[in-house]
């Protein structure tokens, strides 16, 4: 697994992920402490809760692509 200098684990996420998770407030804390000198599993768990809620915005995005791509009834 790929991390950064402090030892905190670097995920690979997408932009659409990403500008959903900006308007999270998790997502802020997490964003802002990356840099910050914490302990290894603290970070862990801020970024596994991370991971937890860019997985639900992404399946969230996901059903609303597919529930506008259906065609109505004519």
């Amino acid at each position: 697994m790929k991390t950064d200098r402090a030892g905190v684990p670097v995920y690979a996420v997408s932009m659409s992920i990403l500008t959903g998770l900006a308007h999270q407030p998790i997502f802020n804390a997490v964003w802002a402490s990356a840099g910050s000198f914490q302990t290894v599993p603290s970070a862990s768990i801020d970024a596994r809760r991370a991971i937890r809620i860019a997985g639900v915005i992404a399946r969230r995005e996901a059903l609303f692509i597919r529930l506008h791509k259906r065609t109505p009834p004519c």
